[in-house]
């Protein structure tokens, strides 16, 4: 009967082999442990990451798809592979130790990796290497854009946005995030840097070119930096959308319902343009 990962039948040979890898996995879900809290919290709580929880089950569901095609290794005798698992179990203990959260999360990943390593060898990493690179993006990624690039993102987009609304005699000048308008000043929020848009995008197109373009990488690199110029051009153009609001309606309907739907009828017209592009690339 065909079993969930082609495990072998329980003998006299090959029970130690599933004592050895039922003793590896119950230590790294008694490790793993002290990380739920916090990914409950990045899943559950944080109004960043709303796409973690989704990420982490389009995860799931890729790694269940893998497991279908793995075969347990006969030999488990590997020094380079049994290191690998205490070298990542040792790295994840320290960042536990030092309070470092999110570090945790992704060390836990790679633990499971090492762990994929030992049990199914190199070939076996392979198969599940995307489910669990992709388990990744289901940490807090727009929060740690945003400490990285988001005040150059929110640069960028305040100038972008700036170059339009000039062209129609709307703003006069732009300082930094601030864009002069003829009687108000648009100041780009961080809430307005288009990180979290970008991030849902980003995830959405490696998940794309995981499902229709497995065999085709070049494909796969279009459609997310694709993505990531859509992100980018659609938040200049909100940003201009909100400068005519607040140009003609003031800075009080700017920040209002005409505000919160901009955002909705722009990212529409990003994920619009998404299926352009993909419908392009299945031409080809």
């Amino acid at each position: 009967m065909h079993n969930f990962f082609n495990l072998p039948a329980i003998t006299s040979q090959t029970r130690p082999l599933y004592l050895k890898g039922l003793g590896l996995f119950a230590l790294f879900a008694v490790t793993i442990l002290p990380t739920l809290e916090y990914l409950y919290r990045v899943y559950f709580q944080m109004d960043l990451e709303t796409h973690a929880l989704p990420v982490f089950l389009a995860s799931m569901y890729f790694l269940a798809q893998a497991n279908k095609d793995l075969k347990l290794k006969e030999d488990l005798n590997s020094p380079s592979a049994f290191f690998a698992v205490v070298g990542a179990l040792v790295l994840y203990q320290i960042s536990l130790m030092a309070s470092i959260n999110m570090l945790s999360a992704g060390l836990s990943f790679v633990l499971l990796a090492s762990l994929y390593h030992f049990f199914f060898g190199f070939s076996g990493l392979k198969k599940v290497a995307f489910p669990i690179f992709l388990l990744l993006f289901s940490l807090p990624i727009t929060s740690i854009l945003d400490i990285w690039i988001g005040f150059e993102i929110r640069l960028l987009g305040a100038k972008l946005a700036f170059l339009a609304l000039y062209s129609v005699d709307i703003a006069k000048e732009v300082h930094g995030v601030h864009i002069l308008l003829s009687e108000n000043i648009l100041r780009i929020d961080a809430a307005c840097s288009g990180l979290k848009s970008l991030s849902v995008l980003m995830i959405m197109n490696l998940i794309i070119g995981r499902l229709f373009f497995m065999d085709h990488w070049g494909k796969r690199l279009v459609l997310v930096g694709a993505g990531i110029a859509i992100s980018g051009l659609a938040n200049s153009i909100r940003i201009v959308i909100v400068g005519v609001i607040a140009h003609y309606w003031g800075l009080k309907a700017a920040e209002g319902v005409l505000h919160d739907w901009s955002g909705v009828i722009i990212y529409s017209f990003s994920l619009l343009a998404v299926g352009v592009v993909y419908g392009i690339l299945e031409k080809k």
